[in-house]
């Protein structure tokens, strides 16, 4: 452990000598900036991304990023409730090929390989969005997209502040707080988020005879967290270092079918990370150069604990411990070479270590990175962006995946685009597919993956009237697709099966009216997947042409918000598709689709802004994963005090 915080060290300050000898000292760094802006503006633009817009950031901030994804993007979220593990279904793929980064930084687990985001509160991010197709091509695993996290930096605004509290049922508590100062040359800024719930909302247990209402037991969580961020504008270009800290205690409560069972069960989750990046950034008029170093502490601890009908005697015990450490370091250049051509050229070397008292020793992955993109324009109205990349995975290559993207801007249409995008991907496996214990496969192979996305996009823009339409379509091909499958000595062990086809399509509407003192803003989605294992040997166990486990063919959602002066009224709706449940085609095993409605009014006093949500508004009775309880109608009350 000390030989590699030495080395990073070391590697750090070798960057920074670098820059620091380079002849910098004619440049002004405010001008530098904008002129890197309007560089970049003239390199073909791909629409394989979308960021959140603000109001959708704002009017959900005091929650996490699941709820986000759930209620304004096409990514479908399995979620196990309030304070249960959250995962995200993109473009007809599971948790695991779904990338998660903050900051360029990868947060998908290396002993999961995927992100639990209930644990990722929105409130510590100021970007927010979403990229497919080519733009997913800089790092492996995002064979359905990537979501991506990022903190920005504002300069010249001095001192200002932001309390922010919620009070809803079942005693859930929020409290968010953050305070920033920033001139010509620094920007700070600290945030401090504490949220709880005694989460014992009533439900309908219907894995009973007769069905009962009954009260969740068993499910209160707390969680805590604090981010500091320093930007600092030097002569020679932009300095930055971010701490990411936070604490997330939770009981789990028992499923349906075990609540009305004898004996006892107790099962509760920890973690607790520390995640810090530093970079630099130094620009000149027709490029940069992009230096950062990361280190991640990440420690999780899972107790399970149940207890015999007739005695205290125990039946089953789980007692996990896994913490992992995590070195990155990331070398960019970005350089305008033509006037429509620009080069841009990474190295990334992540090192993963992983203790888990269910392997047999400490585990370890080291990865090296090389990444090459070219965008350039042809023709004033045709764009094209290539690019390729290669990984070395413990010393063996994992061979080269390109991708290119074409945009077609036709100036006899306005607004539209047409956009046309292929990549090859893979995924290793994740340390606990490889050795966990009992189960882990070590002769698993990667999994390989071929995408082609097609959209066509319309931007429209007045003064009072803004439109922004998307419809997309798209086919992946994944091979060697890892799934654990149970064995007759009753554990599960991991397989690659032969290859999974995912298709469909997706359309996004965006739509802004101003009119005086009223303002209109919607936004919808909807997306149609088809996901479904081709393997030849599916037919034998009655799942071949069947749909996914856990992947809905349909799922919508719908955002309405209307200001008028001091007033504000929302309105969301969510719709999620039938579900199966196991990969045999009896309708038993089928979760059915369900809608779900919130509502929110607020006004504004001054500083002060005042809300009251209502979620689940028509009190609808669901389950989101198979016999996991969801809460009916509740509330919440919000206020804040913003001070700039």
């Amino acid at each position: 452990m000390k030989r590699r915080a030495v080395i990073c060290c070391f590697l750090i300050c070798l960057n920074l000598f670098i820059v620091r000898s380079q002849s910098l000292n004619d440049t002004i760094m405010l001008n530098q900036v904008d002129v890197i802006d309007s560089v970049l503006r003239k390199q073909p633009v791909s629409v394989m991304e979308r960021k959140f817009d603000t109001i959708s950031l704002e009017k959900i901030r005091t929650s996490n990023v699941s709820q986000l994804l759930m209620t304004h993007s096409p990514v479908f979220i399995k979620t196990y409730g309030p304070g249960g593990l959250s995962t995200a279904s993109f473009r007809g793929t599971t948790a695991g090929h779904t990338l998660v980064l903050w900051n360029d930084f990868r947060l998908n687990a290396p002993n999961l390989g995927q992100v639990d985001f209930s644990l990722i509160p929105v409130f510590f991010s100021e970007n927010i969005g979403l990229s497919w197709g080519g733009k997913t091509a800089r790092q492996s695993g995002g064979f359905g997209g990537v979501v991506a996290l990022d903190n920005k930096s504002v300069f010249n605004k001095g001192f200002s502040t932001e309390l922010m509290q919620t009070i809803g049922s079942f005693r859930s508590l929020g409290t968010f707080a953050t305070f920033s100062y920033s001139n010509r040359k620094i920007h700070l800024r600290t945030k401090f988020f504490q949220n709880s719930s005694r989460n014992d909302f009533e439900f309908l247990n219907t894995a009973v005879i007769p069905k009962t209402y009954m009260k969740q037991p068993n499910a209160d969580y707390f969680n805590f967290g604090f981010m500091q961020e320093v930007h600092w504008l030097t002569k020679y270009g932009m300095l930055t270092a971010t701490s990411w800290n936070q604490w997330n205690d939770k009981k789990l409560p028992p499923i349906m079918t075990n609540m009305k069972k004898g004996g006892k069960t107790e099962e509760y989750a920890d973690e607790k990370f520390s995640r810090n990046y530093l970079s630099f950034k130094p620009i000149w008029q027709k490029g940069s150069l992009l230096l950062k170093s990361a280190y991640f502490a990440e420690r999780q601890h899972y107790f399970l604990r149940t207890t015999s009908a007739v005695s205290d005697e125990t039946v089953s015990l789980v007692d996990a411990t896994n913490n992992a450490d995590i070195f990155n370091e990331i070398v960019q250049v970005e350089q305008q070479i033509f006037k429509s051509w620009c080069f841009l050229a990474k190295v990334q070397w992540d090192f993963e270590k992983v203790y888990s008292n269910n392997y047999r020793e400490t585990k370890q992955r080291n990865t090296i990175s090389f990444f090459v993109e070219t965008k350039f324009s042809l023709f004033r109205d045709v764009h094209f962006v290539t690019s390729v990349r290669n990984d070395i995975v413990d010393g063996k290559t994992q061979g080269y995946f390109p991708s290119a993207n074409l945009t077609y801007t036709p100036v006899f249409l306005k607004g539209f685009s047409l956009t046309l995008s292929g990549i090859k991907n893979y995924r290793p496996p994740s340390l606990n597919d490889l050795y966990w214990y009992p189960g882990g496969n070590e002769q698993l192979n990667p999994e390989k993956g071929t995408s082609y996305d097609a959209s066509l996009d319309y931007k429209l823009s007045k003064k009072d009237f803004s439109i922004n339409a998307h419809f997309g379509a798209f086919l992946s091909y994944i091979d060697n697709w890892i799934q654990w499958k149970p064995t007759a000595y009753r554990y599960w062990i991991p397989v690659n099966i032969s290859k999974v086809f995912a298709r469909g399509f997706e359309v996004h509407i965006d739509a802004m009216y101003k009119h005086d003192n009223l303002k209109y803003f919607v936004s919808a989605n909807y997306v149609f997947t088809k996901t479904t294992n081709e393997d030849p040997q599916s037919a034998f166990f009655d799942s071949e042409g069947a749909q996914l486990i856990y992947i809905p063919k349909h799922h919508a959602n719908l955002f309405l918000n209307i200001d008028y002066k001091t007033w504000n009224f929302s309105y969301t709706f969510e719709f999620t598709g039938k579900r199966n449940t196991s990969t045999d085609k009896d309708d038993f095993f089928v979760l059915p689709n369900y809608n779900l409605h919130h509502i929110s009014f607020g006004k504004r006093f001054g500083y002060i802004k005042t809300e009251l949500r209502i979620n689940n508004l028509f009190n609808m009775d669901y389950q989101a994963v198979l016999w996991h309880a969801m809460p009916k109608i509740n509330y919440e009350f919000f206020i804040s005090y913003k001070f700039i």
